[in-house]
């Protein structure tokens, strides 16, 4: 059996290997000189550890609490792909959506990633959030981005179109979050996301979109969609997000129907088209002005 230590800022993580196999042991507070200031017991060989699936909410509870004090990183217990049942109560219609309702239904909670999307308040000098979290399938009903949009669309007017300001992403961080148990909506964390701003400019009977008002927001969300990036696809206007989760690394896993991401986009500066990106597992494509009217798939993404 050897020991090898791996340090991240001020946590030391010691770790075995036995029978090829990383075990956590101990993990202790250290001071910038080295010194361990407090030493925690891990809770050791999984014996402690319950799986993503199996958890009870109180469980859950505990082990991102031990997570979080740094006795235990869960990515050493749990992995990218890990599925887990939630029931979630019916969502009521939404004028902003086109007065979409959702019956209630049980979904499957897959991990995506851990240690990876940035925390909007550290906790305890934690930067990310333990895992991410995302709907496997998409909701039994589909929608649009911002009915908004369409009545400006229809009528020639000019508008600016982003996730921090469209109507789906309130209803991620409301409507959505508040339709999870309230044992599991408490413990949701408050990330930052980054997202696209464009302005679509109408003039003499046609769209143009001009370089300065095209830039990345912010905003902190505890509920959201995911970006083109984030799900491993490489763009080349206004790549905003460096994020990339590793369960979409394979293109496979995911959804089979289109579904809605969270950017804007635009086809060309002048005689532009204003559109949103969705994806299907065959593809990742603009949807070019559909996002006003057309339904695509909804799969909210949290964290943990």
């Amino acid at each position: 059996m050897s020991i090898y230590i791996n340090n991240k800022k001020n946590i030391k993580n010691i770790f075995a290997n036995v029978n090829g196999e990383k075990k956590s042991i101990t993990s202790a507070w250290v001071n910038k000189n080295g010194v361990p200031t407090k030493v925690f017991q891990k809770k050791d060989m999984m014996d402690d550890i319950v799986s993503w699936s199996d958890a009870t909410d109180e469980q859950l509870f505990n082990l991102l609490n031990s997570h979080y004090k740094g006795e235990i990183n869960l990515a050493d217990y749990w992995h990218v792909g890990d599925e887990r049942v939630v029931h979630l109560s019916a969502m009521p219609a939404d004028s902003n959506l086109n007065n979409e309702f959702h019956e209630a239904q049980d979904i499957i909670l897959v991990i995506i990633d851990f240690n990876k999307d940035i925390l909007s308040s550290p906790i305890n000098d934690i930067n990310k959030a333990a895992i991410t979290v995302h709907l496997k399938t998409c909701l039994n009903t589909t929608g649009i981005i911002d009915l908004s949009y369409a009545n400006a669309y229809s009528s020639n007017q000019s508008f600016g179109a982003s996730w921090h300001n469209c109507a789906r992403r309130e209803w991620c961080n409301n409507t959505f979050k508040n339709s999870l148990p309230n044992s599991l909506k408490q413990m949701i964390k408050i990330v930052k996301k980054n997202s696209g701003y464009i302005y679509y400019t109408y003039d003499n009977d046609h769209y143009t979109v001009n370089k300065n008002n095209i830039y990345d927001t912010f905003t902190n969300d505890s509920c959201f969609l995911l970006s083109p990036i984030e799900i491993n696809h490489n763009i080349s206007e206004n790549d905003y997000d460096f994020i990339r989760y590793e369960y979409y690394i394979n293109n496979s896993h995911r959804k089979e129907i289109r579904w809605w991401l969270r950017k804007p986009y635009f086809n060309s500066y002048d005689n532009a088209i204003p559109g949103w990106w969705d994806v299907s597992t065959s593809t990742i494509s603009k949807c070019g002005s559909c996002f006003f009217v057309n339904s695509r798939g909804i799969a909210p993404a949290f964290c943990l």
